[in-house]
């Protein structure tokens, strides 16, 4: 019979500390109860990602996480306690008036951030595939921390925003156009959603823009010997006009009209 394992896991040394069960502390991190019973009991070890959200929810150091043989740290280097929990949640999630331009400071630092990290990418030719990725990560943070009343909340309160929490890119399977893409638009009445065609068209406007491209190409499509377009479309008015001369005259006309033999 194996014998127990006396080593307990940092995780689950974090978890005591905060006063919490599996189940609790799985809600606060957004994962399962088996996923956390399975890391204490040291069947496997936390991956770089479960160990940073532990981090933002308890101010417990990643790197110190995902060893068995470690002791959680907090972030003054310290072992772990109650002590340290609350000193992180009193710092992190204060409201106080002595915060308030420190938070300011943080949002106008992400928009910057994401702003630079978009016009990167149009520089680079691939501002489509990053929004794309920032709008699908941006709708799961939404869905793991229950963000969407809140935003709805906001917009409400804003006197200019008349649109509710809606993502970027948004895939109709059943319809002409099968991924839109919205933008914001600022109009008299406030700002508004406009949206754009990215990809996919039903048949039959697939057949509407075959039959014009088809017509333009017919009326377009009179073979000309040289260039010079406009000298050639107007010998031949020339030639229709004065269609009661001899034709030995019309063609010395088209004659004198070829295109010299240099070009």
């Amino acid at each position: 019979m194996p014998r127990p394992n006396k080593k307990r896991h940092p995780v689950k040394l974090v978890r005591e500390a905060i006063g919490l069960s599996q189940k609790e502390f799985a809600a606060v991190v957004g994962h399962s109860k088996d996923t956390i019973q399975a890391i204490e009991i040291g069947r496997h070890n936390p991956s770089l990602a479960l160990a940073e959200k532990i981090f933002v929810q308890t101010g417990a150091i990643p790197k110190t996480l995902r060893k068995v043989d470690t002791i959680p740290l907090d972030i003054e280097g310290e072992p772990y306690t109650r002590d340290s929990y609350q000193r992180w949640t009193t710092t992190i999630n204060s409201r106080s008036a002595r915060l308030a331009g420190r938070e300011r400071g943080a949002i106008k630092y992400l928009n910057w951030l994401v702003a630079t990290l978009q016009y990167a990418a149009l520089r680079a030719g691939k501002l489509f595939a990053v929004q794309y990725q920032l709008d699908r990560h941006v709708a799961e943070l939404v869905r793991e921390f229950g963000l969407k009343r809140n935003i709805a909340g906001l917009l409400r309160d804003r006197p200019h925003t008349r649109f509710g929490w809606l993502q970027m890119f948004d895939w109709r399977p059943g319809e002409p156009s099968r991924l839109m893409r919205r933008y914001v638009v600022r109009g008299e009445k406030g700002l508004s959603f406009g949206q754009q065609e990215i990809f996919g068209f039903s048949r039959a406007h697939r057949d509407r823009r075959a039959a014009i491209s088809a017509r333009t190409k017919l009326q377009s499509g009179t073979e000309r010997p040289c260039g010079l377009a406009g000298r050639q479309t107007t010998t031949t008015l020339n030639v229709k006009l004065r269609s009661k001369r001899s034709p030995r005259h019309r063609v010395r006309r088209k004659r004198h009209t070829r295109c010299p033999r240099h070009l």
